[in-house]
């Protein structure tokens, strides 16, 4: 189902029941504070998907990126730059 590409770091469990991604996994895949994951569990497999962000202006999940510490679709964020212009 997956193909494995490397093992970019180790991580444990904590007592609360967190796992931290190493920095270099994170800095690799773009993966910042906040950003959410879907758990998805086969057999003893374990598989986290990083949840498609939407637009907090419109919801819309079109051509949506990170803007300061949300997401923006880019007719919002042409809409913000005119705004802030």
């Amino acid at each position: 189902m997956f193909e494995s590409v490397g093992i970019f770091g180790l991580s444990g469990l904590d007592t609360l029941g967190r796992i931290v991604l190493p920095k270099t996994t994170r800095e690799q895949l773009g993966i910042y504070e906040g950003d959410q994951f879907e758990v998805i569990t086969q057999d003893a497999t374990i598989i986290l998907v990083r949840h498609a962000p939407t637009c907090l202006a419109c919801n819309d999940d079109t051509n949506v990126e990170r803007m300061n510490k949300t997401f923006l679709c880019e007719v919002c964020r042409d809409a913000v730059g005119r705004v802030t212009a």
